[in-house]
């Protein structure tokens, strides 16, 4: 074989080499619902498998996730009726933007007394989150100037948590309906008030520990209890 065939074949396995190492890896995803996600290997830090399930209640299937430790709903609860089967009152309960449409993606805004009776709003085995439990979330996010955005369904939603914009209710009406995420936490602060905490619709600012008259209306999430 001539040199000038040698060089030619090494020139080519050259190029085949070049351009097999050139390709850009893609790591490949597929969802449940049939769609896929391509992302080059390049671009991702780091791959995190998160523990995902399901919560029956009172007629209605909840999904779930597991973030840090906790174990959380991923929609905001819906239900018109107590553990016992006892209806929540009317004037305890209400839809987001006194709109009974907006129930089935919104869930229900509910008053801080309806949230501590005794008849308990939460399956056996899940609870109201205290003030600590969300700040323990937010924490585990990155800390309060950061986790109102991977919490948020219309932010980055890093974690499938969802939070949705439902508004709040006080006795004027129902206010920043597709503005505001704001959920009770199961802790009182004093006589009339109880605790909260606030996101918002384009801030990644996650406003904890907030208190507000425990008749306003706002949206909850359930929290596992400890094994």
């Amino acid at each position: 074989m001539s040199k000038r065939k040698i060089a030619v074949r090494t020139l080519m396995v050259m190029v085949l080499l070049q351009l097999l190492f050139a390709q850009e890896r893609v790591m490949i995803l597929h969802d449940n619902d049939g769609s896929v996600m391509r992302k080059p290997v390049t671009e991702i830090d780091s791959v995190t498998f998160q523990e995902t399930g399901t919560l029956t209640y009172n007629g209605y299937t909840y999904k779930t996730v597991k973030i840090g430790s906790q174990w959380w709903l991923a929609e905001n609860l819906r239900t018109a009726t107590y553990r016992d089967g006892i209806t929540i009152p009317a004037n305890a309960v209400w839809p987001p933007n006194g709109d009974e449409g907006n129930v089935a993606t919104y869930g229900l805004l509910y008053s801080w007394y309806a949230l501590s009776s005794s008849n308990g709003i939460a399956p056996i085995g899940w609870h109201v989150p205290s003030a600590g439990e969300w700040q323990q979330l937010a924490d585990y996010l990155g800390g309060n100037s950061v986790a109102g955005g991977k919490l948020l369904a219309n932010g980055t939603d890093n974690y499938g948590f969802r939070a949705l914009t439902a508004g709040f209710r006080q006795s004027t009406g129902f206010l920043s309906f597709n503005l505001v995420a704001k959920f009770w936490t199961g802790t009182e602060a004093s006589a009339s008030y109880a605790y909260g905490c606030t996101m918002m619709d384009g801030s990644n600012q996650f406003d904890g520990l907030g208190n507000s008259f425990k008749n306003q209306g706002c949206s909850v999430r359930l929290v596992k209890d400890s094994d």
